[in-house]
């Protein structure tokens, strides 16, 4: 492999070109290349990265005598009672740090599209005001600002940070109206989540609140009462909700049917907790992947298909796999009808999984009049779809397909 690189010749963003061959269109990826800079204190910027002369011992001199204490020393032998214990106000060492230019903390390389992070999340992760966590209400190319202030100082050119998306917080498996947030506070009974930058209109009462992430991650709970800015639950949370503690609010959840794996649970269920490995459906839909592909090989090879491909993700049910998302291709066809499993996938504003299978279908010769049709409760949760429970009446083709 040839690398073709830009020229380094200041810090910033650079593209890295890996090619095997000179009409391989190749790969690339983006290098932020930084400036580092040693600062030690007391000491001249031009002589702070001399290698030797100060990194190497302490140039501090505490009792301002003329003479560092790397000479004036205290217990450099570190053998007490003899003379080289005679100066013990030298024993400290001098503050030394590195930086980096453009600071990797701050986003100064960085090149948003505006309000792509809008009702996301921020966390710090390290440095200063490590643990705190916000809520976005808005960014621009360089600048993330948040709805609260900070509740232990301000972020700094020492705090790293992560960045979750809106996205990641959208439910599947629920109907109605969403919402997701931070906590403000708990309180002693474990009955109530705050979040004071909300001026909710919407009453959330008979919905349900999911923790994703922070404090009591997991915990899902039905909602009792709501106001403007509060949530009370029916029984206590598992962990009182704290300032960490990132939620969502479902209005309507599909239920989990006493046949399935959870019974008489609420479905409802975020992406992120879904990539985080939840109900262990992703790993289940690898190992399916794998044979679905290899399935769809031999077809392809033999019969010269073509294939459109739906959204699907399994679970295991003892040593088998079953639909854990309603099994889209699972359909009806009644001439140019198609009944389709309505798979209620995240949402943004309208079914993402929906919107990609429609998409799919309107490029097809064939005018498709297509339905999305609930049949959780009456198939879905029974292992089946709208083609296991309907029986369509049919006249045969006159010509023999097989031929």
């Amino acid at each position: 492999y040839w690398a073709y690189l830009d020229e380094f010749s200041a810090p910033g963003d650079y593209v890295i070109e890996a090619r095997c061959c000179d009409d391989d269109e190749g790969d690339s990826i983006t290098v932020i290349v930084v400036e580092p800079n040693l600062n030690i204190e007391d000491v001249p910027d031009d002589d702070e990265e001399d290698p030797g002369g100060y990194v190497s011992f302490n140039n501090d001199d505490d009792d301002d005598d003329g003479v560092v204490d790397y000479d004036d020393g205290y217990n450099k032998d570190e053998i007490p009672g003899n003379d080289d214990d005679t100066n013990p106000d030298e024993d400290n060492l001098v503050e030394i740090y590195l930086s980096v230019t453009p600071s990797l903390s701050t986003g100064s390389s960085k090149s948003w599209d505006t309000d792509e992070w809008k009702d996301g999340f921020i966390e710090v992760t390290d440095g200063n005001c490590a643990g705190q966590v916000s809520q976005i209400s808005t960014n621009t190319s360089t600048t993330i600002t948040v709805t609260r202030d900070w509740y232990e100082d301000e972020p700094n050119s020492s705090s790293q940070y992560e960045l979750v998306a809106r996205s990641a917080y959208r439910t599947l498996f629920a109907e109605d109206e969403e919402d997701c947030g931070v906590a403000t506070h708990g309180d002693e009974t474990g009955l109530i989540l705050v979040d004071d930058t909300k001026n909710w209109s919407t009453n959330w009462e008979d919905g349900y609140i999911i923790i994703v992430d922070g404090t009591d991650v997991d915990d899902i709970k039905p909602i009792i009462y709501s106001d403007s800015d509060t949530i009370m639950v029916d029984s206590p949370f598992d962990t009182k909700p704290d300032e960490t503690s990132r939620y969502v609010l479902v209005k309507k959840s599909k239920m989990w049917d006493a046949y399935s794996a959870n019974p008489d649970d609420p479905a409802a269920i975020t992406v992120r907790q879904l990539l985080r490995g939840a109900n262990g459906v992703l790993q289940k839909s690898e190992d399916v992947q794998s044979n679905i592909s290899a399935v769809r090989s031999i077809i392809a090879t033999n019969l010269g298909l073509d294939f459109i491909e739906v959204p699907a993700l399994f679970e295991a049910v003892g040593t088998k796999a079953t639909a854990w998302l309603p099994g889209m291709v699972n359909l009806l066809v009644v001439g140019d009808i198609l009944a389709i499993p309505k798979p209620f996938g995240p949402r943004n504003p309208t079914d993402t999984f929906e919107n990609n299978v429609s998409t799919k279908l309107d490029a097809l010769a064939t005018d498709f009049d297509v339905h999305f049709i609930d049949d959780w409760d009456e198939y879905h949760c029974y292992y089946g779809e709208i083609h296991c429970g309907t029986n369509v009446k049919r006249t045969p083709s006159p010509v023999n397909w097989w031929e």
